[in-house]
């Protein structure tokens, strides 16, 4: 658990640092192990919150405003392409004005970073 949390930390930091905020994930295969909380930190605290706007939307809800979880993850992979193909996607690009990191997360990593978003915050 230590080693984890270790790693967790170091995932922050890289990605707190540099223009690439891209987050290897590939040493997690036991989906079962995926814990939303630590990802979203790793992943999204530096712009986003999950219950309320900052640098970028909250994530709380962001399901239901795509309305297409397939849309949403292609987003979450490929920024530009998405804005380039997707309405919704320009719409949130201008809107908030900033350029979305891409972020090489399986579907079972970002249906736990969005689960971890859906859960009251105490």
């Amino acid at each position: 658990m230590k080693r984890f949390i270790l790693i967790a930390i170091v995932f922050f930091v890289a990605g707190c640092t540099g223009d690439d905020k891209k987050i290897a994930t590939e040493n997690i295969t036991d989906t079962k192990t995926v814990d939303g909380e630590v990802l979203f930190k790793a992943n999204c605290a530096s712009c986003h919150k999950p219950d309320k706007d900052f640098t970028a939307p909250a994530l709380k809800g962001s399901l239901q405003r795509w309305g297409d979880k397939k849309a949403m993850y292609d987003f979450i992979r490929n920024p530009s392409k998405s804005i380039e193909e997707n309405n919704y996607a320009r719409a949130l690009a201008k809107k908030w004005n900033l350029a979305m990191t891409s972020f090489n997360l399986s579907d079972a990593e970002l249906d736990a970073i969005f689960d971890y978003c859906e859960e009251p915050i105490p």
